[in-house]
């Protein structure tokens, strides 16, 4: 019975997966997001998010703002701010709040990327300074002091396997966390340092360390964009040790700020957003197609920050003032009218597995629901 316990245990987030209305991938990926209406959903701005200032020990509140928000689930998800030269970090865990910890010189870029609903991976920097951390209930560790002339700006942090962990940042620079220890990488010297032709010839133009959005579909196996100011976009694909180029991508004016990728028998599609209404879809194979989106009831400036979806045919963009379309296969329709107020300005947004969405602006944490 105990050992008929003890495997119940392993098996749970992967029997709970499979019975809800959803669809993870490994770590923090969601393939699939729950099939629901916003119809009624409004912005509701928490009044909670004060425990970030008061739990921590900076005298000075008015200067701690919001950066980030990721997370598990709606119950479980962090908060990463930043008060002059420091980073804080306080996470919410079953409706409560706590303080996980403060990092002195390391408010300039922060990258947070959750492994399970109790721990995860942050990447910080600052000036001359940068630092890889763990985040798990014993509060926060570092892992490695980075020792550069100049400090790398994170661009993606890959979970792929339960001990295996790439961090990749600006100047050519990215690292390797492997069963606990953490090494520096030369791009000359490894061959994971690009990505590949199928024939396993390597693209210089496309560095690891142009890496955005990975998406990790199952332990060993992940997506992501790589970017060429002069190639222009690349999905690529991470396989038996090596990243391999899929497909061709538009090269957007505007950055790719935003990806969702669900899985289908025919392959993976990923459906991509820019800042200037952008909205574009692509499978494995042929061109893609571009979106368009139905005009807003109030002025907007379609400045998307957020993507996510059921099923290639059913998804959600959202921009930086909280206006939700809704994208299907033949219509595009506004199901959340945003906020039109100047101290409305979502700097960052996450969705959970079920479709809640959790949005900061400076200085405070609203949640559509």
């Amino acid at each position: 019975m105990a050992l008929l316990g003890a495997g119940y245990a392993v098996f749970r987030p992967q029997l709970a997966s499979a019975l809800a209305p959803y669809e993870r991938g490994y770590a923090d990926t969601v393939l699939r997001y729950a099939d629901r209406s916003y119809e009624q959903a409004r912005w509701t701005r928490l009044k909670e998010v004060r425990a970030i200032a008061e739990m921590s020990r900076v005298l000075d509140h008015e200067r701690v703002r919001l950066e980030h928000v990721v997370g598990w689930d709606e119950g479980n998800f962090w908060i990463v701010a930043s008060s002059l030269h420091k980073c804080l970090v306080v996470r919410q865990r079953e409706g409560l709040w706590s303080f996980v910890g403060e990092i002195d010189n390391a408010a300039d870029a922060q990258m947070l990327r959750p492994l399970d609903a109790d721990s995860a991976y942050l990447a910080s920097s600052y000036v001359f300074d940068g630092s890889l951390w763990k985040l798990d209930a014993e509060g926060i560790a570092r892992l490695k002091e980075l020792d550069h002339s100049s400090a790398p700006h994170f661009r993606g942090i890959v979970h792929l396997e339960r001990d295996l962990t790439f961090f990749f940042a600006s100047y050519y620079s990215y690292y390797r966390l492997e069963n606990g220890t953490v090494a520096t990488l030369d791009p000359e010297q490894e061959k994971t340092a690009w990505l590949h032709t199928r024939d396993n010839t390597p693209l210089k133009e496309y560095p690891v360390t142009e890496l955005q959005h990975p998406r990790v579909v199952a332990e060993g196996s992940a997506y992501a964009v790589f970017t060429s100011n002069f190639k222009g976009n690349k999905l690529g694909i991470w396989e038996n040790g090596l990243w391999y180029e899929v497909r061709d991508l538009p090269k957007n004016k505007e950055a790719i700020v935003d990806l969702w990728l669900n899985r289908t028998k025919e392959g993976a599609i990923v459906t991509l957003v820019g800042r200037n209404s952008w909205v574009h879809q692509s499978g494995v194979a042929g061109p893609g197609v571009d979106r368009t989106l139905a005009a807003p009831p109030d002025q907007s400036k379609g400045s998307l920050i957020k993507v996510w979806g059921s099923s290639p045919e059913k998804f959600w963009v959202m921009d930086d003032s909280g206006t939700v379309w809704e994208q299907t296969r033949t219509e595009s329709r506004v199901v959340v009218r945003g906020l039109r107020r100047d101290d409305v300005y979502f700097r960052d947004a996450w969705v959970s597995p079920s479709g809640v969405v959790l949005a900061v602006t400076d200085k405070h944490l609203y949640r559509l629901d």
